[in-house]
């Protein structure tokens, strides 16, 4: 498995700068720039709804949450996950997670009109989708009315590595490049001369400093869980396909067509040369 790299898109990493209560002031930066709003804008109004927890236990802990729930107000509440890849399992996974939350806000008898709006942000470290946003419900959807012409469910896809086809201001853009830094030397060097990021560097910083083993620990099991996820999509999408086509178990051809669907897919280059046992260059050949 590849080495753990500390950088702030790592799953626990990420949630201890904008899912702890303590650093709730980041969490409300980083709403401020993605929802394009002035400074102070969420100062008060946001409440984090499954803080990391510090202890050991739940560091190491298997079903460990690395999504960040927020309560903006009554009005919404916006789901904020880090990945380093992205597929359609994710998405599915996405669109599961607004649906879950949608139907636990009501209770028998409940009016549906006072649904909240459900907004997820997903921001990635590479991903082969080009669509930006996703919704669950057009606005032209049958008995609409009953939401008030609000979107209920929306589903926003940002590829940290594509931040200049995005409409955002520089402060924004900065943020991201940062988050999507790959690894903590070349964060410093984004976060220089912006007081707001330096902090949240020197931040990241001490808590990796102080849980690096343990960060590791759950970096390994997040990339066994991805790996896993990738042995299956690739089976199913490609082993099956390839030697159904009469190309053989084992093959090479096989094995091409394994990387070429979770290529498609969105896996992430390293995933799919640990999986298959092709280099890079191989795969960068493969259309």
């Amino acid at each position: 498995m590849p080495k753990f790299i500390p950088r702030p898109i790592n799953d626990a990493v990420f949630k201890y700068i904008f899912g702890y209560k303590r650093n709730i002031k980041y969490t409300e930066y980083l709403l401020e720039c993605l929802f394009k709003k002035e400074k102070g804008y969420f100062s008060n109004k946001i409440k984090i709804l499954n803080s990391l927890k510090l202890d050991k236990s739940g560091l190491l802990e298997k079903e460990y949450e690395i999504d960040i729930r927020i309560e903006y107000k009554d009005e919404a509440i916006i789901n904020i996950e880090p990945y380093t890849s992205f597929n359609r399992n994710s998405a599915l996974k996405s669109f599961a997670y607004l649906n879950n939350e949608f139907l636990n806000q009501f209770e028998s008898g409940d009016e549906l009109s006072n649904a909240k709006i459900l907004i997820q942000y997903n921001l990635i470290k590479d991903t082969a989708y080009k669509t930006k946003e996703y919704t669950m419900i057009s606005k032209d959807a049958e008995r609409l009315e009953l939401f008030n012409e609000k979107d209920i469910f929306i589903m926003k896809i940002i590829n940290l590595k594509d931040i200049d086809n995005y409409n955002f201001d520089e402060k924004t853009k900065r943020l991201l490049r940062f988050l999507g830094a790959n690894n903590m030397e070349e964060a410093q060097k984004i976060a220089k001369g912006d007081e707001m990021l330096m902090e949240i560097y020197g931040t990241a910083s001490k808590y990796i400093k102080s849980r690096n083993e343990q960060l590791a620990i759950i970096d390994k099991l997040y990339y066994e869980g991805m790996k896993k996820e990738a042995i299956k999509e690739g089976y199913n999408s490609g082993y099956d396909s390839g030697y159904n086509k009469g190309y053989g178990s084992g093959s090479n051809n096989s094995i091409k067509k394994i990387a070429k669907n979770m290529l498609k897919s969105g896996s992430d280059k390293k995933y799919i040369c640990k999986v298959t046992g092709l280099t890079e260059k191989e795969l960068d050949k493969i259309k």
